[in-house]
C-alpha cells in the first residue's frame, strides 16, 4: 500500500505542477491583457484631453474673432456719427442767439455722448493734457507763458474717439509752445 500511496502522491504532484503551469500561463495572459487595456485607456484619455483642449482653444479663438469683428463694426458706426457730433459742437458755439435753440442742441449733444458711452466709445477731448501723437493730431501751436504748459494740448478743434484701447480718430489740437522756446 505504501507503493500505491507513493504513486498517487507522484500523480498529484504532476497534476499540481500542470495546474500551476496552466495558472501561471493564464496569469501572464491576464497581465498582458491588463497592460494592453491600460495602454489603450491612456491613449483614449490622452486623445480626449487633446480634443477637450482643442475645443476650449477654438471657443476662445471664436470669442476673440467675434470681439474683433464687433470692434470693427462699432468703429465704422462711430465714424459715421462723429461728423454729427462735430456739427452739434459747431452749432452750440454759434447758437448763442437763442437760449431755447442752444438748450435743444445741448440735449442732443448729451444724448449722443451717452450713446457713445453705452457703446464703449470715449471722446478724446483733452485740453491741458500732454500732447500724445497716438491720440492727437497737431494742427497748430499756441504761445503759452508757463513753461510747464509747453507741449500740452491748449485747444481741441475736433474731438477724436477711441473704442476700447483703439484710437479710431485722433483729436485735432493746438499744442502749447513756451514763448521762450519760440524765440530760440
Amino acid at each position: 500500500m505504501a507503493a500505491k500511496k507513493k504513486k498517487e502522491d507522484a500523480k498529484e504532484e504532476v497534476v499540481f505542477e500542470d495546474v500551476a503551469e496552466a495558472t501561471n500561463g493564464a496569469l501572464e495572459k491576464a497581465k498582458k491583457a491588463l497592460k494592453a487595456c491600460e495602454k489603450e485607456r491612456k491613449e483614449y484619455l490622452d486623445g480626449w484631453k487633446r480634443a477637450k483642449a482643442d475645443a476650449l482653444n477654438e471657443k476662445k479663438r471664436q470669442k476673440e474673432v467675434l470681439e474683433r469683428e464687433r470692434s470693427i463694426a462699432l468703429q465704422g458706426c462711430v465714424m459715421t456719427i462723429l461728423p454729427m457730433i462735430d456739427s452739434i459742437r459747431a452749432a452750440l458755439s454759434q447758437a448763442s442767439d437763442t437760449a431755447a435753440a442752444q438748450s435743444g442742441v445741448k440735449q442732443i449733444h448729451t444724448q449722443c455722448l451717452r450713446s457713445f458711452s453705452d457703446l464703449g466709445v470715449t471722446l478724446i477731448d483733452t485740453v491741458g493734457e500732454p500732447f500724445d501723437p497716438l491720440r492727437h493730431q497737431s494742427v497748430g501751436e499756441q504761445e503759452v507763458a508757463d513753461k510747464k504748459k509747453s507741449g500740452t494740448v491748449t485747444e481741441v478743434m475736433r474731438a477724436g474717439a477711441t473704442v476700447g484701447d483703439t484710437v479710431i480718430r485722433p483729436a485735432m489740437v493746438s499744442v502749447g509752445v513756451c514763448a521762450k522756446d519760440v524765440d530760440k
